[in-house]
């Protein structure tokens, strides 16, 4: 399969490079230009669309298979609506790129994802028809519920579409969008982009049927015509209910729209989604139709492209052509060390919330498939969960990106830590995540986590100290705990004494007398770096690993400052609110605040995507760069 795979690479290489030279979509193009194209025209533009993000996506990476799969109900959407007048608003974004390429963005789609060229996500400085940013799923619904109101409010007439996909459907956010646009009976058209739903052939064929019929003007006209009369007879009300049961009942036998209609919307599907002539015929009537509509549309992730139809979860985000597969990440370790606990301990659950690959849990999944929980796009159902299953006596890990956490702060107070439950939160990804950007960076964590009372927080400097601390994590019991490391291939040993990790407390792993460097995790590595460096300039620095970011070592760390000129620390998280602002807190409360005192992480602004690399350096958080910030600063102190 992987030869197959290779070799399928290499032939779409060729193509793209022979056939992108056609004249439909060209640099400058549309979607006026496109409103002009004839529905054959518009199939051939589908096509060029798409080898045009396999080109680009294996060269710098990105969303490929979720955009592969809406071309074809990207290209009906802009063709039927006025945009950006009438507001698309795409779930997360991450299949929006046949929409940047239609909308202006064709020239410089080569740069999506690299630092200074477009997101990968929705951007609304970067469009206007880019009408909502999102980087986490589930919020087009609402979002679509607040840009309807709005435009009743103003008297205002254009439509408004939110575009959400089964995945983000799962979500509990999605759910409250709907109860919403139903229940203000607000004139929105979701759409529901399915694309793992298998669907019987005959039940397609009378749902494609019933579809005209509904969503024809014909109909929905006379439907409330017959309304109005059938309430006016003498038992009209038991009538209109019956008729009302009747008409239930039959898109119940034909249609799986039942759940929606309840919610009150006007429910038309599943129909083909890579079928152009027919979405837009859809879409052209189901416009008219007025209040809520839910138009169901079953698509193939991957389409085009067949690694990414035969295996749609690995293509979902790729890194690129060029990238090289790192077989020592942290996620890999984590992976190792959970199944094993997991083999020893009965009572280890593993929780996810959609992201079994990302966070390492596929190896528990295959392993302990009783013991293995998947939540869904649903953050706050899996912590809250986690802890009634912690306070009965099982040991769940909750596995999940440090900026998905976010999504369950109230739970992680209100549940977890008020009640003192101890669950272990794995949170991958801390720290600058790269391409995906500020959505995706795992910068606010420390910041978050260390103002919750009893929340216990760590962070391994190295890959040997990231499997002590899962076992750590293991071994806790007092409340919660959390154990932060970030994405990419993981640091070898830094410690060759190798410390057993002790709660709350750090290690001193270099020696000096000008300048104390308090790091913590990814940091520990580059304040090393940094100190060897600042040694050729004749400044001697120690180098402490904090581990802990909550509790912090407070009689370490005040004993050791004492006998240094200057104090540096180094967190791979915004400064605001982080570890800095404490361990400053901690020497001027004790007065033991040294010569000076820098604090460097990440800033307090959103950092923009590009490279991890890159923007660790754009941020000056690696060695030599690191080296010159503090020798700059220490000597103009």
């Amino acid at each position: 399969m992987k030869e197959k795979k290779e070799q399928y690479l290499q032939e779409s290489t060729v193509r793209v490079s022979t056939t992108a030279k056609k004249k439909l979509l060209h640099d400058g193009f549309s979607v006026e230009e496109l409103r002009q194209l004839s529905s054959d025209e518009l199939t051939e533009l589908s096509q060029e669309i798409r080898q045009c993000i396999i080109e680009k996506c294996l060269k710098n990476g990105g969303h490929l298979s979720p955009s592969l799969g809406v071309v074809e109900l990207t290209l009906a959407l802009h063709y039927t609506f006025q945009t950006p007048q009438d507001q698309i608003i795409w779930d997360v974004g991450h299949q929006a790129y046949a929409h940047k390429i239609i909308t202006g963005r064709i020239s410089e789609f080569g740069t999506l994802r690299c630092r200074g060229g477009i997101s990968g996500f929705l951007r609304r400085a970067e469009s206007p028809f880019d009408v909502y940013g999102a980087g986490h799923a589930s919020t087009s619904v609402a979002a679509a519920a607040g840009f309807a109101k709005a435009r009743d409010l103003n008297n205002e007439e254009h439509k408004v579409i939110a575009v959400i996909g089964d995945g983000a459907m799962t979500g509990g956010l999605a759910f409250e969008g709907l109860n919403l646009i139903g229940s203000e009976k607000l004139n929105v058209m979701v759409i529901l982009n399915d694309n793992d739903m298998s669907i019987d052939k005959n039940v397609g064929g009378l749902s494609k049927y019933f579809n005209r019929a509904i969503s024809a003007r014909f109909y929905n006209r006379i439907r409330e015509d017959m309304q109005k009369f059938v309430k006016s007879l003498p038992a009209g009300a038991s009538i209109y209910e019956w008729l009302r049961r009747l008409e239930e009942s039959m898109k119940n036998m034909m249609i799986k729209g039942a759940f929606y209609e309840d919610l009150g919307f006007n429910y038309i599907g599943p129909v083909d989604g890579h079928n152009i002539r027919e979405l837009i015929s859809l879409l052209k009537k189901a416009k008219e139709i007025k209040g809520p509509v839910l138009l169901h549309v079953r698509t193939k992730k991957g389409k085009g492209y067949l690694p990414a139809e035969e295996d749609a979860e690995t293509y979902h985000g790729i890194s690129g052509r060029n990238s090289k597969k790192k077989k020592q990440t942290y996620t890999n370790i984590v992976k190792r060390e959970l199944k094993d606990l997991g083999e020893k301990d009965p009572d280890i659950i593993a929780i996810t919330a959609a992201m079994p690959s990302g966070t390492g849990l596929c190896a528990f999944k295959e392993s302990f498939p009783e013991r293995y929980i998947d939540v869904g796009i649903a953050e706050e159902g899996a912590v809250t969960m986690a802890t009634a299953l912690a306070l009965s006596g099982k040991k769940p890990f909750v596995a999940i990106y440090s900026t998905f956490l976010q999504r369950a702060y109230d739970q992680l107070i209100h549940d977890t830590a008020l009640q003192k439950a101890p669950v272990r939160f794995l949170l991958d990804r801390a720290g600058l995540v790269g391409e995906d950007g500020p959505t995706h960076h795992g910068a606010f964590d420390i910041a978050y986590l260390r103002s919750v009372p009893g929340m216990t927080l760590l962070a391994p400097a190295d890959r040997d100290e990231l499997k002590a601390m899962v076992r750590f994590c293991y071994d806790f019991k007092k409340g919660p705990i959390a154990l932060r490391y970030p994405r990419g291939e993981s640091i070898p040993r830094l410690d060759k004494k190798k410390i057993p990790v002790e709660y709350g407390r750090g290690v001193l792993l270099r020696e000096g007398k000008d300048i104390l460097i308090l790091a913590l995790g990814r940091m520990v590595a580059e304040g090393l770096k940094a100190a060897e460096e600042l040694e050729q300039s004749g400044l001697s620095a120690g180098v402490f690993n904090l581990r802990f970011a909550k509790p912090l070592d407070e009689s370490a760390i005040l004993a050791l400052s004492s006998r240094y000129r200057a104090v540096v620390t180094l967190e791979y998280g915004t400064i605001s609110g982080g570890i800095g602002e404490a361990l400053g807190g901690l020497l001027l409360s004790k007065g033991k605040y040294t010569q000076g005192f820098l604090s460097i992480g990440l800033p307090d602004a959103f950092v923009e995507h590009g490279a991890q690399d890159e923007l660790m350096t754009l941020c000056g958080l690696k060695g030599e760069a690191l080296a010159r910030k503090v020798e700059e600063w220490f000597r103009s102190e």
